[in-house]
């Protein structure tokens, strides 16, 4: 399985956004950095994902802890 990496938005320390391609799938995961403190640094991560046919919407009600899995291996990649 290919997985194409696109930058959307690179702007760090404050916000990075990756969209990740699958066959079939999309996947945007952008992550947004907030200073707490000197130390401290709050991630927020949100994900959606965008189907191109209607077997994988199936798949993925189906058996969502693979979704979950999947976004794993995005997030190590």
């Amino acid at each position: 399985m290919a997985i194409t990496e696109t930058l959307i938005k690179q702007n760090l320390p404050d916000v990075f956004i990756p969209n990740y391609e699958l066959i079939r799938v999309q996947n945007n995961l952008p992550d947004f950095m907030a200073e707490i403190d000197r130390n401290k640094t709050q991630c927020i991560s949100k994900s959606w994902f965008k189907y191109t046919s209607i077997i994988m919407p199936t798949i993925a009600f189906s058996v969502p802890n693979s979704l979950k899995k999947i976004l794993e291996i995005l997030k190590e990649f």
